[in-house]
């Protein structure tokens, strides 16, 4: 998070930024693990709460922060159900509704 806030140009603390936040607000689980991971000097102090990212197909939970999973459009999968090439028509249909 603190090579996001500096590389974006972000003023203030990366811990308060309200820009970094809203970054990541399509996954907030990753920015709380980039918040929180032992890469910084000075770690997040109050992680927001989350829902956990599920699997569209099977519905198995997703640590974003291990990978082993696509994502497509906001879609995804875990590699137990990988996003067939059918599937990618309909997900890209969908999304540029």
């Amino acid at each position: 998070m603190c090579a996001h806030h500096n590389t974006e140009e972000h003023k203030g603390k990366w811990q308060t930024c309200k820009k970094c936040l809203d970054d990541f607000r399509h996954e907030i689980e990753m920015y709380i693990w980039y918040g929180t991971n032992e890469y910084n000097f000075e770690k997040l102090k109050n992680p927001p709460e989350f829902k956990p990212t599920h699997c569209s197909k099977c519905g198995k939970i997703i640590i974003l922060s291990d990978g082993g999973y696509s994502n497509l459009c906001g879609v995804y999968r875990c590699d137990n159900c990988p996003i067939t090439n059918s599937d990618r028509e309909k997900i890209i249909k969908e999304y540029k509704k």
